[in-house]
Order: structure tokens, then sequence, then C-alpha cells
């Protein structure tokens, strides 16, 4: 039931879903407020990050980001994947913890190695952009591909546009390793988290993809990432 709860509780930090949609969604638990609470004291991780969601947005209790934060912990230090992202989300945007984008990076890292799609493609721009992360074109295009492959058709599409955006800094070698390292991934097998201060590198651009090469490079990876690059060329 708690597992029910937490998969329709997840606020995506791409704006997927919208706070009052949020807060819709939150609205329906508030009759299990009991139980939720019962589960989150007996340490059931779903139920304290169903919980988290409802101080966070202050649905049938006071609103306390802190007492959020420190719900979103408990379950996220059990590894349940969607209170890692949530941790990650507030330490993205400052709420109830001090801005951290490395901090963020952190758990925006073990929820999408834990499987959690939107975190997946948050980790793909993160290395895009080179926000709490040191930028990579391996692991972005690495992400963004793992992204394509959940259940999620708008976060595939997303993480389809965002692959075609990233396309020129990224060349053949590197996009053929970040292909094998998707194909092989599964869920469970946590990332190493390259950050500052630590070493990497990336080789040298020698060749580009040309319009052809960009759609069917997504087609071994998902159907839906394909098809979805080719519309946006028509």
């Amino acid at each position: 039931m708690y597992r029910f709860f937490a998969l329709l509780f997840l606020i995506l930090f791409t704006s997927h879903v919208a706070r009052a949609d949020a807060q819709q969604q939150l609205a329906r638990y508030v009759q299990q407020l009991p139980q939720l609470k019962a589960g989150s004291a007996a340490g059931n991780a779903s139920a304290q990050n169903t919980l988290g969601g409802l101080y966070e947005y202050g649905v049938g209790v006071g609103k306390s980001e802190l007492e959020a934060v420190r719900l979103y912990r408990l379950a996220a230090n059990q590894g349940f994947a969607q209170a890692q992202a949530n941790l990650g989300r507030l330490y993205t945007l400052g709420k109830g913890v001090p801005k951290d984008d490395n901090e963020a990076a952190k758990w925006w890292n073990m929820a999408a190695g834990n499987g959690d799609q939107n975190a997946q493609l948050t980790m793909g721009k993160l290395y895009m952009a080179g926000q709490g992360v040191v930028g990579n074109s391996v692991d972005a295009n690495f992400w963004l591909r793992v992204a394509t492959l959940g259940k999620d058709t708008r976060i595939q599409q997303e993480a389809v546009q965002a692959m075609d955006k990233y396309r020129p800094h990224i060349n053949w070698a590197e996009m053929q390793e970040a292909k094998q390292r998707a194909e092989n991934w599964r869920p469970g097998m946590q990332q190493p988290l390259k950050q500052r201060g630590q070493s990497t590198t990336t080789a040298p651009s020698t060749q580009t993809l040309g319009d052809t090469d960009a759609c069917a490079i997504y087609k071994s990876t998902s159907e839906v990432a394909y098809q979805s690059c080719l519309n946006s060329r028509r």
C-alpha cells in the first residue's frame, strides 16, 4: 500500500508535475495519514517518503520543509530511490536545506543508480552542464540513454531532446562507450560520481555525428527514443 502511495507521489524536478497537481495528488492520502504515520514510525521507507511529501507541501499536516527533509532522509538512507531523488531536488532548490549542488548531485546519483527515471534524466543534464559534477560527455550521454529505458514517455522524450542538443559536444568513440554502458546497466548498479577534486578525462573530439547517425544510435537502446528523434527531425 505504501509503495502505491509513493509511486503516485513523486514530484518530478523537471516540472512534469505542477505544484497544484502535486498537492491534489497528495490530498487523497490525508485520510491515510494515521497509517502513514504508523508505517513511518515502524521504519517503512515508502511511508516515510510519502509522509515527507505531505509535510513538504503542508497537505493534511502543518507545512514543514525541515520535517520533510528528515523523513526523506530516513527513507533515502534505506536506499529508497524516490526519497533519494526528493533529497536531490531539495538540495538543488535549497528547500529545507542549504542549496548545495554537490550534495544534490550525490543524492540524484544514488536515485539514478537505484532506477529512478527522473533522476537518470537529471544526472544526464547535470553532467551536460557541469552542475555539482565535472562535465563529462560520456556520463551525460550514458544517463540520458538510461533515462530513455523507463516507462515515463515524457521523460523518454526529454532525454532524447537533451541527447540531440548535446550531440555536437560528443564524438563517436564517446557515444559508443556510453551506448555500451547503457546496454549493460541494470537497476541497482551505482555509478561513480565525478565531482570537482576528482580526476576525469574525456577523449578529444575526432568525429561528429551526421543527422542520419544521430537517430540510428538510439534505435538499439529504445524504440520510443528512436521514433521521437525521427519525429523531431521532420
